[in-house]
């Protein structure tokens, strides 16, 4: 749960560094923000109708693949238009997350020690969000951008992986 938050705070705090690597102005970076909203907010509606039927498993695992794809996409963003598929994909990755997050505790806990699991998971993401944005910086600034992206999907493919290996019966 702690890879997604890694993962989107280092893209959102050095969006407008990697839009200017690209080619795009710090304006472009600023405006996509409203189709990343919309996106964000349909793609968390249709993400809860989603979670209730399938659980949260295979949400889990797409919003993993959903964020590679907007990886993926930003090696390409050259141009506004591509900016703002690049942000409606993002947006639907972290719609999706939101609802994947507050999901999974009661499915998998129930609710007796929610608070108590809730409460160390949280802190736990909080800190991937505050690592991402530094580590992803450090790679970028010392090794590559390539490496650090690399570095973040491969991440993303390996929560995936483990999330679908790893067999968890519902409370």
């Amino acid at each position: 749960m702690a890879v997604p938050a890694l993962v989107d705070t280092a893209l959102i705090f050095h969006q407008v560094a990697l839009f200017e690597r690209q080619g795009l102005t710090a304006e472009v970076a600023a405006r996509v923000f409203i189709p990343f909203a919309i996106a964000s907010a349909l793609t968390g509606l249709l993400a809860g109708f989603v979670v209730e039927r399938t659980g949260p498993t295979p949400l889990f695992v797409a919003n993993m693949a959903i964020f590679g794809v907007a990886i993926l996409m930003l090696q390409v963003t050259s141009t506004g238009f591509l900016a703002v598929i690049y942000a409606i994909i993002l947006g639907s990755a972290m719609g999706m997350q939101g609802i994947a997050v507050r999901y999974t505790w009661p499915y998998y806990y129930g609710r007796q020690g929610l608070g108590q699991v809730q409460g160390s998971a949280m802190m736990i993401m909080i800190s991937a969000t505050a690592i991402g944005p530094l580590m992803f910086a450090a790679v970028a600034e010392n090794v590559s951008y390539g490496i650090a992206f690399a570095g973040m999907f491969g991440l993303l493919a390996l929560a995936g992986i483990l999330r679908m290996a790893i067999r968890i019966q519902p409370a």
